[in-house]
């Protein structure tokens, strides 16, 4: 009887220690799991994009959409297919400057409409891989005598160059 209560003992010390060897092995793995993820966290951490909205700009006649056009715009050529300078009564009588060599641009151009319609930029955000623009869309519901052709284009340094996810709110 004494024999077996002596291996019982025993094998009860094996077995416990084992547990807090797995025990531990388990919270280091933890640990350098977290490590990991703390590094993934750092190495992919999305920051914001400055930028300049443009102002005294007009979409051209000759763009005939019936959707939303998300564009990127690094050329100048490219840039005048799409916009134009143009005075509203509003207008402080300055375009936006742009500098393709410094710079770029993203635009969203919605369809023509005959209501009032606002496009915003909420954010610009760096993720990495790409640039994520979110922006909104705000229609009246009323029609106006008149049409417009509803845009928002943002002017980035082109040293955050890179594909531009678009994201409607």
């Amino acid at each position: 009887m004494n024999k077996i209560l002596i291996i019982a003992t025993a094998c009860c010390i094996a077995l416990i220690g084992c547990g807090k060897e797995k025990s531990t092995k388990g919270q280091e793995n933890n640990k350098q799991e977290n490590k990991q993820n703390s590094t993934w966290a750092i190495s992919h951490a999305v920051t914001k994009v400055d930028y300049k909205v443009l102002h005294d700009y007009f979409v051209v006649n000759t763009i005939e959409d019936s959707s939303v056009i998300s564009v990127v715009i690094d050329t100048k050529e490219k840039f005048d297919n799409y916009f134009t300078v143009g005075r509203t009564m509003n207008s402080t009588g300055e375009f936006t400057p742009i500098d393709f060599s410094k710079s770029f641009v993203i635009a969203i151009i919605g369809p023509v409409s005959d209501k009032a319609t606002n496009i915003s930029a909420i954010s610009l955000k760096d993720r990495d891989a790409h640039l994520e623009f979110i922006y909104s869309i705000e229609s009246e519901k009323e029609p106006r005598s008149f049409s417009i052709h509803p845009f928002i284009g943002i002017v980035v340094d082109k040293n955050h160059y890179k594909d531009v996810k678009f994201i409607m709110e």
